[in-house]
């Protein structure tokens, strides 16, 4: 197997591994709804901090499209189109992107939980 297949594989299971755990959330009393999910990022994490930034960044949109697809009546909330872009790019795009960044401090900063976190 290659290289290029095995990320590739490894990536599948691990954004498949994300979206299972998204589904058990915890719904609490929000305004527009909304809900905390357990440990559903941290497979965008993993991919990140074992492929790079690039990788990292790359996986978590290919995530953040498939959670706006099982997720899309969210955009009901929108009133015109602007708003409409406005919900996928800032609920969807730009939050599950910036996990991919996990892994940009790792060679400035020595301590790996603290590049995490800073990164995110």
């Amino acid at each position: 197997m290659s290289k290029n297949t095995k990320r590739l594989v490894e990536s599948a299971i691990l954004i498949a591994l994300g979206t299972v755990l998204s589904l058990f959330s915890f719904s609490g009393p929000w305004a527009l709804g909304g809900g905390i999910t357990i440990c559903s990022m941290l497979p965008l994490v993993i991919l990140a901090q074992r492929y790079g930034t690039r990788w990292g960044v790359f996986s978590a949109l290919v995530y953040a499209v498939l959670q706006m697809i099982l997720g899309f009546s969210n955009v009901q909330y929108a009133q015109n189109v602007w708003q409409a872009i406005a919900i996928i790019l800032f609920d969807y795009i730009i939050a599950f992107g910036v996990i991919g960044f996990s892994a940009a401090f790792n060679g400035v900063i020595k301590n790996r939980p603290v590049s995490i976190a800073v990164g995110t």
